[in-house]
């Protein structure tokens, strides 16, 4: 068991598994790796160039397959480039942010690299508007990696209030005549970056992460960039999305009547979705129980006692049963630490309960009997649409769950079956089992009665 002091200084979320470079793939324990090998093999293949969608929840893993698979990569000699978008969504516009990336890549061949930013900011000022134009020779460039801050960038900035006064039909007469030197000059960007890539033994990949967290308008404007600018052969980008948010960002651009899916289908050439161990029946079982123990492994626990084994042989479960994501079971191990470790099997539920539904756990811990009910329904569902990969061990406990709640709505005695027996001793030991369930609903909050 935790002692007092070690459950105060635990945290309260476990930080995500690290990536280590010199060893992709360390410490795996739901078979990333091998997904990523075969990723690696669709992509060898694509010397065409493509744009790949990896798709799951948030919350699922995508950024430690992401970050790894590039490792993975890189320790082949392959080039490969990793832009967090929601980190760079202020950028005035996207181009900016992935020919910046490409520059960066271009490091050791200098002439290349003048002549893809040179060309590269010709691009920019025809695409930005007006007044941010002023800035591509000087902000534009400095992105880019080829000059510093100065009084003339200063000077630029100053002047933009008094330009936009400036922007009359002569603009946008001059803004036709020089269609055909704008479109020039982006031909000449991607041949020039064409030219870089099909040097390459392997195909250029450029992973963008966390587009479905930007700014709508950034995001799609993103996909959209990829597509007009960056779309050559042997170059491919790999989209780790949360697809659903992504087509949500495209309707908020376009309008909520916009065929979202349809649009994106225009920009992605294949979408994959990551696989959900919860969904892989017993090998899948397995791996989310190793992902319990190795969470828990991050807090300071001697040993493990009845308790945590009870926890970590019923998470794996209640997991699958409620559909938490990977960010959740570690979201649930932090909250049964810093309730004590204690209450074991019932504790998984609880915390699996107050993830996926706060608004009826807190119902619940203010023994609210309709609420109760409603939980007595649900875990009933559960056993009656069992799920790949749990035990019928687990099924029974559905059931004495189920039962009571079922007592707690309806005040009347808990109804446990003689083959039950052990698992209601799973979940409330020998002792009162109404003084348990208010002694653990009560332990995953802070007290409101001192």
């Amino acid at each position: 068991m935790l002692k007092q002091n070690q459950i105060a200084s635990a945290p309260l979320n476990v930080a995500g598994s690290t990536c280590d470079a010199l060893m992709p793939f360390n410490g795996d324990l739901l078979g990333r790796k091998a997904t990523a090998e075969i990723l690696t093999g669709y992509i060898d293949r694509l010397k065409v160039g493509a744009v790949i969608a990896i798709d799951a929840p948030w919350g699922e893993g995508k950024t430690w397959l992401g970050r790894n698979w590039a490792n993975f990569l890189r320790k082949s000699n392959r080039k490969t480039i990793y832009i967090d978008a929601f980190q760079q969504d202020y950028v005035s516009d996207p181009f900016l942010l992935i020919a910046s990336e490409i520059a960066q890549l271009l490091e050791g061949d200098e002439s290349t690299k003048l002549a893809f930013i040179d060309k590269a900011a010709t691009v920019g000022k025809a695409i930005l508007p007006a007044a941010a134009k002023l800035l591509v020779d000087g902000v534009g460039r400095f992105a880019l990696g080829t000059a510093g801050l100065s009084e003339t960038i200063s000077s630029e900035m100053k002047s933009i209030v008094s330009e936009l006064g400036g922007i009359t039909e002569t603009m946008v007469a001059e803004k036709i005549q020089d269609y055909d030197k704008e479109k020039n000059s982006i031909a000449s960007f991607r041949k020039l970056l064409a030219s870089y890539a099909e040097k390459q033994p392997n195909p250029v990949v450029i992973f963008i992460d966390e587009l479905d967290r930007c700014n709508p308008r950034f995001a799609v404007s993103l996909v959209e960039r990829i597509k007009h600018f960056f779309e050559v052969q042997n170059i491919v980008f790999v989209l780790l999305i949360n697809r659903t948010q992504l087509e949500g960002a495209v309707r908020g651009v376009y309008g909520s009547e916009t065929d979202a899916s349809t649009y994106l289908g225009k920009f992605i050439h294949l979408g994959l979705s990551l696989p959900n161990p919860r969904t892989g029946g017993e090998i899948g079982f397995n791996r989310i129980q190793q992902y319990v123990n190795k969470v828990l492994s991050n807090f300071t626990i001697e040993q493990y006692d009845n308790s945590i084994n009870g926890f970590v042989d019923a998470l794996p479960h209640f997991a699958i049963d409620y559909k938490l994501s990977l960010r959740d079971i570690e979201r649930a191990c932090a909250l049964f630490v810093l309730s004590g470790c204690r209450y074991g099997a019932l504790m998984a539920h609880l915390v699996s309960l107050k993830l996926k539904y706060p608004d009826l756990f807190g119902r619940v811990r203010a023994m609210n009997r309709s609420a109760c009910g409603e939980v007595s329904d649900l875990l009933k569902n559960f056993a009656e649409q069992f799920q790949p990969g749990n035990s019928t061990w687990h099924k029974s406990n559905l059931n004495v769950l189920s039962s009571a709640y079922r007592s707690l709505d309806g005040e009347i005695s808990i109804d446990v079956k003689p083959d039950d027996q052990s698992n209601y001793r799973n979940f409330f030991g020998h002792g009162d089992w109404k003084l348990v369930m208010e002694s653990a609903n009560r332990a995953l909050d802070l007290p409101m009665d001192f």
